[in-house]
């Protein structure tokens, strides 16, 4: 029973009597909004206010405004204390007339709380732009990606030598992409190779059309530690674990090809065994400066 006098005691702090302004509208046929004056003292009371007619004793004054445009419509509230100072503006837009009475309530009550418009919406108030919105940050991109370039191996027995890879790139934001991606290295000098089957993320640095980012995989390598005289009986397999990290710039993204350059590297945890004395000398590398194409 304390809890719910505490309770009830807070809501009632925050509640104040409000003088609401009459309504300007600008637009073509404005009688035809005869009833936003009522929707807005309707938001308010249901907000826990009282409405006055006397702006004397009011604690803040409301002064909404509806503007027409075409199709559309803008609807705007100012709150301003005894001073006539404003302490805060709330607009939102609706996009057709069966909207107005939802955007009406909400920026209402957001010129009234803390809270901005698009963030106080309650069950039955879902307007187009809210499923717009919505739809938006749900839809995903998906693309697929080739790209080549050289690479330089580190404790493979290869110095240097060619790479190839391709992808799969499924975007869970305008910021973010998941990769799946497989990739072949080849050694100039050797019959060293590297195969990565990895899986990580490609983040967006903006939102420009050319932007930089960072990226970073984790996944399965496989490796052939050659040998220069290419005697397969003397190749030795390697296998395990192994991270990638990068980072590159991707040109024209907003369009459905683009390309990137990128460098990175990937590491495979896991020891490549000398045969003659029989210790590790070492986990591979492998550095690659690669083009891609995503489409």
């Amino acid at each position: 029973m304390k809890y719910l006098l505490l309770v009830l005691c807070a809501q009632l702090s925050f509640a104040g009597i409000i003088y609401v302004a009459p309504v300007e509208i600008k637009g073509p046929n404005p009688n035809s909004f005869a009833a936003v004056d009522v929707l807005v003292q309707d938001a308010v009371t249901k907000s826990g206010h009282q409405i006055t007619s006397d702006k004397n004793i009011a604690n803040y004054i409301l002064t909404p405004r509806l503007l027409s445009l075409g199709k559309s419509y803008i609807f705007s509230v100012q709150r301003s204390n005894k001073s006539g100072i404003v302490v805060d503006s709330e607009k939102m837009k609706s996009e057709n007339m069966s909207d107005i009475d939802s955007v009406i309530s909400r920026v209402t009550r957001a010129s009234l709380s803390t809270k901005s418009a698009t963030q106080n919406a309650r069950i039955g108030e879902v307007t187009d732009n809210d499923s717009k919105r919505n739809y938006s940050r749900i839809k995903t991109r998906r693309s697929f990606y080739l790209g080549f370039g050289p690479a330089w191996a580190d404790n493979l027995n290869g110095n240097n030598g060619l790479s190839f890879m391709g992808g799969f790139a499924f975007g869970l934001s305008p910021e973010f992409e998941l990769l799946l991606e497989y990739t072949y290295f080849n050694a100039k000098d050797s019959t060293s190779t590297m195969n990565h089957l990895m899986f990580g993320g490609r983040y967006f640095l903006t939102q420009n059309q050319h932007t930089p980012y960072l990226l970073g995989n984790l996944g399965y390598m496989m490796g052939r530690f050659g040998d220069e005289q290419s005697i397969i009986f003397t190749d030795r397999w390697i296998n395990g674990w192994g991270i990638g990290l990068g980072a590159g710039m991707n040109f024209f993204r907003a369009n459905s090809v683009s390309f990137s350059l990128q460098g990175r590297m990937t590491h495979l945890f896991d020891e490549v065994e000398d045969m003659a004395t029989g210790t590790d000398t070492g986990q591979p590398s492998i550095y690659l400066l690669e083009m891609l194409v995503n489409f």
